[in-house]
């Protein structure tokens, strides 16, 4: 047999085991490196992923695929190691195959954890780019009182706006510029009067974001009730934020009675200090905007940071 063939030959398999090796490799790499490191996640971003997808699978997930890629990487340079030193066409063929089977196995092991981790990826691309140093405006209120519609009048946000109950499934976020500085506003979704305990993933993303990220919230209440929370509902909603997120905090909340173009349907009056405005036709809406900057702008300028 002449040499010169059979080294060809020899090394074009060892050339295909190291190709899918690489291959394999370098895509595991990519799906990796497409993932936050989870352990240095500030606590906002690592409680709203706990509420998306379980963190802890996510990791050993993560881990399995490290895994792969060692066993994977070993398999082929072993059967490489050997195949290099062949001088029969059947034992390279042989490993060859060996080595292809083996890497299929390992490959497939990890599959559930590739499917997870998809699915974990569709998660974290659902959640906005939210700056947790920013300055933050929280819209807040019950189900359906009209917050996606303050959010898109006052920033560029462009929340999906309907004429019916939880609307928002998550939590986005808007921006506008007041005395230079740029402000973050965030449509939550809508709050039930309910013990937290009971409260749903979607009401709990509003929670987080009052918890972690408000620098001054806006509450806005239906005085018509037409959101199908009624108003004293609506009023202790307010009471619990004040309690649980104002009291001995750096922040501060603007009350809103929305609909004001509608009056004639409101089951109450607007207490002192509270915004009369129509997220409908923007009346009241400037005041209320210019009055939640200035104080924030406040906060920014004392706390000597800017953004």
């Amino acid at each position: 047999m002449d040499p010169e063939p059979f080294y060809a030959f020899r090394k074009t398999l060892v050339s295909k085991l190291d190709s899918v090796s690489d291959t394999i490799g370098a895509t595991l790499d990519r799906y990796i490196s497409a993932f936050p490191s989870f352990n240095n996640l500030n606590p906002f971003h690592h409680e709203l992923y706990g509420l998306l997808f379980d963190i802890n699978k996510a990791q050993k997930s993560l881990a399995s695929l490290l895994w792969a890629k060692g066993q994977v990487a070993n398999i082929a340079r072993k059967n490489a190691s050997q195949m290099a030193k062949s001088k029969s066409r059947e034992f390279l063929g042989t490993h060859l195959k060996e080595a292809y089977g083996r890497i299929n196995s390992v490959v497939q092991q990890v599959g559930k954890n590739l499917a997870f981790l998809a699915s974990v990826r569709d998660d974290i691309k659902k959640v906005p780019c939210i700056k947790i140093d920013m300055p933050t405006i929280i819209v807040a209120g019950a189900a359906n009182v009209g917050k996606s519609q303050l959010v898109r009048k006052i920033s560029t946000g462009k929340p999906e706006v309907a004429p019916y109950p939880f609307t928002t499934k998550a939590i986005s976020v808007g921006h506008f510029d007041f005395k230079h500085i740029r402000f973050q506003v965030l449509d939550t979704p809508g709050l039930l009067d309910r013990p937290l305990s009971k409260r749903n993933k979607i009401e709990l993303q509003a929670i987080l974001a009052l918890r972690h990220l408000a620098g001054a919230i806006i509450f806005i209440i239906d005085p018509t009730e037409e959101c199908g929370t009624d108003l004293e509902t609506q009023r202790r909603l307010i009471e619990e934020i004040e309690r649980d997120f104002i009291q001995g905090k750096a922040s501060k909340i603007f009350i809103a009675y929305n609909k004001s173009d509608l009056k004639e349907r409101w089951k109450g009056d607007v207490p002192e200090g509270a915004f009369p405005i129509s997220a409908e036709t923007g009346d009241g809406i400037g005041a209320l905007k210019d009055e939640s900057a200035k104080y924030l702008f406040k906060k920014v300028i004392s706390s000597g940071r800017l953004f």
